[in-house]
């Protein structure tokens, strides 16, 4: 079977490498480029309008995902100023401690570097207040994520399988396609059908029909195994045939791989505890979720 595939692809390889197809039809650059997928006015008017919807929420989690990351952004200066508030206020207690200690001490100046030190560690005590309030907001923000990521994934597999039926069947119907496959298969049971009889006349004992059915299903099997040998190489990516995609999680964010574990971080307040089971036994962090 191989010799025939071998001189089939010198009399009918594709000129332009890519695709596997049955003739020496040349490519268009957007099916070269396997990128079937892109123009979406081929698909279907129902799959067009679910993608349609799925882009809208798309739109609507990449925005949550901006609000999340200025938020944490501004959480984040917060905590640095309150760091750098109450080191400064370390500083001026240390100074004025320094000043007591002196001969002559000035005790309005000494007044006034306390007052100082109070108020900076004031100013830090009040930014690291604000921080938490903040923190609890982040934890609501991760939630919604969370459930805006895992309903965008699961919408995303049943859009990319239909796409995928779609696709498969506009390749059925492909002119010639059917005529080229079913010579091929012809040829390959022409072969396992002369090696057959030569395999008759060869034994000495008749040949039992569970023989024969399994020498069909062999003759099925390497038929697919030749043309998948044939097609190596030359087939697209895996995401080559995906019409719809979720954007990669930003950091901070927190993954939640199934319901059981989106309902436990709603639970948790958008943390992810620990496992722990009835009798106490602590199992490390809830699985299913992952902070990125």
């Amino acid at each position: 079977m191989k010799k025939i595939l071998d001189q089939l692809m010198q009399t009918a390889k594709p000129k332009t490498a890519g695709q596997c197809r049955p003739n020496s039809q040349t490519l268009t650059d957007k099916e070269n480029a396997m990128e079937i997928a892109t123009d979406k006015n081929t698909l279907s008017p129902e799959l067009q309008h679910r993608l349609e919807e799925f882009e809208a929420q798309k739109a609507e989690y990449l925005e949550q995902q901006r609000a999340f990351q200025e938020a944490t952004q501004e959480t984040a200066r917060l905590r640095a100023a309150a760091k750098a508030l109450q080191a400064e206020a370390d500083e001026t207690n240390s100074t004025w401690k320094e000043m007591a200690k002196e001969h002559k001490a000035d005790q309005r100046k000494i007044n006034a570097q306390i007052e100082r030190a109070v108020s900076l560690k004031q100013q830090a005590e009040g930014l690291h207040r604000t921080a938490e309030v903040r923190e609890e907001l982040h934890g609501t923000q991760i939630v919604g994520m969370a459930d805006a990521r895992l309903n965008l994934q699961n919408k995303a597999g049943v859009l990319n399988a239909a796409y995928r039926d779609e696709r498969f069947k506009e390749l059925l119907a492909t002119a010639g396609l059917a005529d080229v496959v079913a010579e091929l298969f012809a040829l390959n049971s022409a072969r396992v059908h002369a090696e057959r009889n030569e395999f008759e006349r060869d034994i000495s004992h008749p040949v039992l029909a569970e023989e024969f059915e399994l020498r069909d299903r062999i003759e099925r099997e390497e038929f697919g195994q030749m043309m998948a040998d044939y097609c190596k190489g030359s087939a697209p990516g895996q995401g080559a045939f995906e019409v719809a995609g979720v954007p990669p999680a930003v950091p901070g964010e927190v993954i939640a791989g199934s319901v059981i574990a989106l309902k436990r971080l709603k639970a948790a307040g958008g943390e992810i505890q620990d496992d722990i089971d009835s009798r106490g036994g602590n199992h490390g962090p809830i699985r299913g979720l992952r902070r990125v």
